[in-house]
């Protein structure tokens, strides 16, 4: 009865009523993620605008039921919603033990011996014998399983996405900009509602075939506008490039996959989204940093070029060597930009790569300043 009939609490003149409701089939297709993801992204400033924030998200979360509706209508495609969960553990654990392996079984070898001592040289590296034949094979399995991602991703959660973009666009008046340019649909196209009226009106096969290629171009545009595509797409790339480059350093590329770890900790998710939620703010202030050290690598470049020392320079001949490698000389304002930003993150103080100035005399007065 519970997954039947709901519930709210109101409150109403200090008494707290409850209102039962029926709720409709429909919603028993709502994903496991579609309901997290409100959890954490309805704006909870105050009860207005987290009651706005949550019913502008009606729309979309209608048509993503819909369209999971028609997902288990198709055999085929339901199997592969219901092993949903499972491949994706699959895929991380699998990824977990490949570098572990790697971790484990990668070494250098020397005179045919992966025991190299203190005085030989590192260049030859790869996987012992018997145990690369075992990461090739958990390789492929693993690039079965990123390719399936792929595709299932696009099919279960890019759709819905880019019908919710492609709606949620079309009501908005049309901006004067390249990319409301791009992605302008008419009525007829954007709005599911009115889809059917060109077919009504008899328009031209030619005009109808021409919208439908625009409506399609607009879909990739979105799709290529989704950061977890280009993840899941970056994560298939590289697993394919581990298995078609000879090197034997390929493997390594499946390191990448480690990253997976955050898909599946929702600690580590708080994690990045307490940080990248004010990302604007972050990268505006790195921006001013850079300009400072520009400042500070231009005021060098002109008053003290001669001071900026990490170590004293070698000297051949009778002659400073140029570049010079020990030293830091503000040859250009480049390498001054450079060395105020080396010292001045790593040291916190940029006096520490210059040297001592006396109060004696001996510089200029620009110096002693």
């Amino acid at each position: 009865l519970h997954n039947t009939v709901g519930v709210v609490e109101v409150s109403r003149a200090g008494v707290l009523e409850k209102a039962y409701f029926i709720v409709p089939s429909l919603c028993e297709y709502l994903t496991e993620a579609s309901k997290r993801r409100i959890l954490t992204s309805v704006n909870r400033a105050n009860l207005q605008t987290m009651l706005t924030d949550f019913s502008e998200s009606f729309d979309s979360l209608f048509e993503e039921m819909k369209h999971q509706a028609k997902l288990q209508e198709n055999t085929f495609l339901n199997f592969f919603r219901l092993t949903l969960d499972w491949r994706e553990k699959v895929f991380f654990y699998n990824a977990i033990l490949i570098n572990l392996l790697l971790l484990l079984f990668y070494n250098y070898e020397c005179n045919k011996t992966f025991i190299c001592g203190d005085n030989e040289d590192l260049i030859h590296y790869r996987i012992k014998p018997g145990w690369r034949e075992l990461v090739v094979v958990l390789s492929c399995v693993q690039c079965l399983f990123a390719m399936t991602r792929q595709w299932w991703y696009v099919i279960e959660l890019g759709i819905p996405m880019i019908n919710a973009k492609i709606v949620s666009n079309s009501k908005r008046p049309l901006a004067k900009s390249l990319w409301a340019l791009v992605v302008w649909l008419p009525p007829e196209l954007a709005d599911p509602i009115h889809q059917h009226i060109a077919r009504q009106h008899g328009t031209k096969t030619s005009s109808l075939a021409l919208s439908r290629c625009r409506l399609h171009a607009v879909k990739l545009i979105y799709l290529c506008t989704d950061f977890k595509f280009w993840t899941i797409t970056a994560q298939t790339v590289v697993n394919v490039l581990a298995l078609l480059i000879k090197h034997e350093g390929a493997k390594l590329l499946l390191l990448v996959h480690l990253l997976e770890i955050f898909a599946h900790s929702v600690v580590l998710q708080n994690v990045m989204r307490s940080i990248t939620y004010r990302g604007d703010t972050l990268l505006q202030t790195a921006g001013l940093a850079l300009v400072m050290i520009y400042f500070f690598g231009v005021v060098g470049f002109i008053m003290f070029p001669e001071l900026f020392q990490f170590a004293e320079a070698d000297i051949m001949g009778g002659r400073k060597l140029e570049p010079n490698n020990n030293g830091a000389r503000c040859t250009s304002i480049w390498k001054c930009s450079l060395v105020v930003l080396d010292m001045g993150l790593r040291k916190g103080d940029l006096g520490e790569a210059m040297d001592d100035i006396g109060w004696g005399g001996g510089g200029s007065g620009g110096d002693a300043y």
